[in-house]
């Protein structure tokens, strides 16, 4: 099984939650992971090095009008990167009730939160434990209270 930061589609109640990526954002943040070519017709298309998104698409629709976004979400189908534009669509979406879902952590963004960052956040952090200093000129309270006799 994968680990839940990586999974990409999420079918633990009736809603069926995937991930998809828009890659007209790939095309205006010039994405490292961007390739394009022309075929012999003389038209260009463009897809993921990396695979987030398996399909080359047709250049010419973006050219023809940059501010739109002629191509769509588009399923994941391989692991995220840092900077990848995602949201999680949900089929069924009439079924989806947050107090229900199995899964509420899958519409986070997976990159946001590691599994260390998760258990962080479940089981909190001990003063002994924490990454930070004490604050030294603050006074500690005692125990009693600020009241005590």
């Amino acid at each position: 099984m994968k680990p839940l930061r990586n999974r990409l589609e999420c079918r633990a109640c009736g809603v069926i939650c995937e991930r998809v990526v828009y890659p007209v954002h790939c095309l205006r943040k010039g994405c490292r992971y961007v390739y394009a070519f022309e075929d012999e017709g003389g038209s260009a298309f463009f897809g993921c090095v990396v695979k987030v998104f398996s399909s080359e698409l047709d250049l010419a629709p973006y050219r023809a009008s940059p501010r739109s976004d002629p191509y769509g979400a588009l399923r994941v189908l391989r692991p995220l990167h840092d900077h990848c534009h995602v949201r999680v669509e949900r089929a069924y979406e009439f079924l989806y009730e947050r107090d229900g879902c199995r899964n509420p952590t899958f519409g986070w963004q997976a990159v946001e939160f590691s599994v260390e960052a998760v258990r962080l956040i479940v089981e909190g952090v001990d003063d002994e434990q924490s990454q930070f200093p004490p604050d030294k000129d603050r006074p500690v309270p005692d125990s009693a209270g600020p009241h005590a006799p």
